[in-house]
């Protein structure tokens, strides 16, 4: 008796490690948070600001309130879920965005650990073991098992892109969360006939939509098919499932439309692959090593499952069915150009379903250990731990670095790049204005237009989301188009852009060569503009017909000296070579 109880005791002491370690891990993200709420260098989440502070201002979800309502943000919940924030607190631009993100990655955490949770529960398991002339009822087995899923929350909070994308600004953490929700609501389904418990899960479901679109086919597939696995109830479960979801989708649909007067978002068509021509930024976007950053964030869900090989047949068929949405969602992002993609952003909302295959396969074992009756559960726990331990290091070989450099190697192969006809200006400096860097050019442009007048002014530029939320009575014509209904839809023009008058134009970022050359060799841009080459890392165009021109060029060429430390600003404006005579 004394020995079993000495086992108890182990049982329960190695159970209250996992739950204080995990408590630990929450604290100690908890503490990373409040110190690093309120930075984030990430442009693009300043465009929620821009849209919510125009929403709150009575102009609707417009980016340009002349322009009318734009589908310019891929995640309209998390936009609205921005401009609720933003109308209640006191807060800045940065803190609310990171404040949102932080918040999405805690409840992330705290969720993970519930989509194993939900399948245990589904079986509960009494083992009877006996040793000797004693036995005992070992009831702690399922504390146990319980408590191994907890180790979630260390596995992930300290991966370095959930970190990341914990103090973005993104809606990055708060699809993960709603994923998490969904496929427990999924798996709490499975086992109920009611009509509520559908419904609810295509209600969690049009949540993650709501989120980010490009969950869909996951949302689709998995509860759908899961429901067919059922002899008896299958089919009626999967029919009112469809019903349920196609009927929230057309209502979301309807909303998307009335809010933004579209129901697909522009960056729809500006993503897709080829949109931009000679862009070069594609080789920054590797899908590949984004590809083998997600797998190593996920690489502890994905052995939890190899450890539980072989499982039964019907697990198989629902990894199976997890495995198809996920294949044909990673296909689409090899087809897309993963704009400021950093540490696998697209992927990274994947990451509860490779979770859910792992905690399937983890269920199925548990449940072979009790029926097998050995003395060792816990043995499965340490065999996962130093197989994890030892296996982890590997994933980074000489292998995965060489496929991420052949993908490079392909890419650039693809890119390339439209050279402007230098013979077309002459400047009088001898050397060009040296480089910022690309957060530093978006800090200077932002202190121009500080000292700038800016109502009534248009600006045309690339890199605007820091300065969209910033100066949101400045309009912004997005030269890049995923707010730019024209640009989105009909591809880049320069004599669009032209036609626009804007009173600034910061030229593209250098990775988009082909707009950056129609702009520049455009004879009307030559015409109408003072071009300076290189301000601002970019170049920098003023309107010379504008009523601000004056201005502007006085305020610019106080800028260029103070930055550059330069004494004759006017030697950096570019001339026309027609006119050089």
């Amino acid at each position: 008796m004394n020995t079993w109880r000495t086992a108890l005791l182990g049982e329960e002491s190695q159970s209250l490690a996992i739950y204080f370690l995990s408590f630990f891990a929450l604290i100690a993200y908890t503490v990373i948070g409040f110190r690093r709420i309120g930075e984030t260098s990430f442009d693009d989440a300043y465009m929620f600001i821009r849209y919510a502070r125009n929403y709150i201002d009575g102009h609707g979800f417009s980016w340009n309130p002349s322009d009318g309502p734009s589908y310019g943000s891929t995640s309209p919940l998390y936009l609205i879920l921005v401009a609720t924030v933003l109308a209640i607190a006191k807060a800045s631009d940065a803190h609310v965005l990171t404040g949102l993100s932080f918040i999405g990655g805690f409840l992330t955490l705290v969720s993970l650990p519930f989509i194993s949770l939900a399948l245990l529960s589904r079986k509960r398991i009494k083992m009877k073991l006996s040793h000797g002339n004693s036995s005992i009822t070992r009831t702690w087995v399922l504390s146990w098992r319980r408590a191994i899923p907890f180790l979630a929350i260390p596995a992930v909070a300290f991966s370095q892109p959930f970190l990341y994308h914990s103090f973005t600004g993104m809606e990055t953490t708060w699809s993960l969360f709603a994923n998490s929700l969904f496929i427990i609501a999924v798996v709490k389904s499975e086992r109920s006939q009611s009509i509520a418990s559908i419904v609810g899960v295509a209600f969690a479901g049009l949540l993650a939509i709501a989120l980010r679109p490009d969950v869909a086919v996951y949302v689709l597939l998995i509860p759908f098919f899961f429901y067919l696995l059922d002899p008896l109830h299958g089919l009626k479960k999967s029919t009112l499932y469809i019903t349920a979801l196609v009927a929230g989708l057309a209502l979301i649909l309807l909303t998307w439309k009335t809010l933004f007067s579209s129901y697909l978002p522009l960056p729809f068509w500006s993503k897709s692959s080829g949109f931009y021509q000679g862009y070069l930024g594609a080789t920054n976007w590797n899908y590949v090593e984004y590809l083998m950053i997600f797998y190593r964030t996920s690489f502890p869900f994905v052995l939890l499952f190899v450890c539980s090989l072989p499982i039964r047949l019907r697990v198989f068929k629902k990894i199976f069915i997890i495995m198809v949405p996920m294949i044909l969602t990673f296909a689409y992002y090899s087809r897309v150009t993963q704009i400021m993609g950093f540490e696998a952003r697209y992927y990274l909302p994947s990451l509860p379903f490779v979770a859910f295959i792992g905690f399937l396969g983890y269920s199925a074992e548990n449940v072979r250990i009790g029926n097998r009756k050995t003395k060792s559960p816990h043995l499965y726990a340490w065999v996962y731990l130093v197989a994890l331990l030892s296996l982890f290091p590997l994933l980074n070989t000489p292998i995965f670095n060489r496929l991420v450099a052949w993908q490079n190697q392909r890419l650039l192969r693809q890119a390339v790049p439209l050279e402007i006809d230098k013979k077309l200006y002459i400047v009088k400096a001898k050397a060009p204005l040296p480089r910022l860097g690309w957060w530093e050019s978006i800090g200077a442009m932002e202190g121009f237009l500080n000292s700038s007048p800016t109502s009534g002014i248009m600006l045309a530029a690339s890199e605007y989301g820091k300065l969209a939320a910033t100066f949101p009575r400045i309009d912004i014509l997005d030269l890049v188009g995923l707010h730019d209904k024209t640009i989105a839809t009909k591809g880049f023009s320069s004599d669009y852009v032209l036609s626009r008058s804007p009173d600034i134009i910061w030229l593209p970022h250098d990775h988009y060569t082909g707009a950056r050359k129609d702009i520049v060799e455009n004879p009307l841009f030559a015409a109408k503009y003072a071009y300076y080459p290189g301000a601002f890392d970019y170049g920098l165009a003023l309107r010379i017909n504008s009523s601000n021109y004056a201005t502007f060029a006085r305020l610019l060429d106080a800028q260029l000296s103070s930055l550059y430390g330069i004494n004759n600003p006017s030697e950096y404006r570019a001339i026309y070579a027609r006119n050089a005579n």
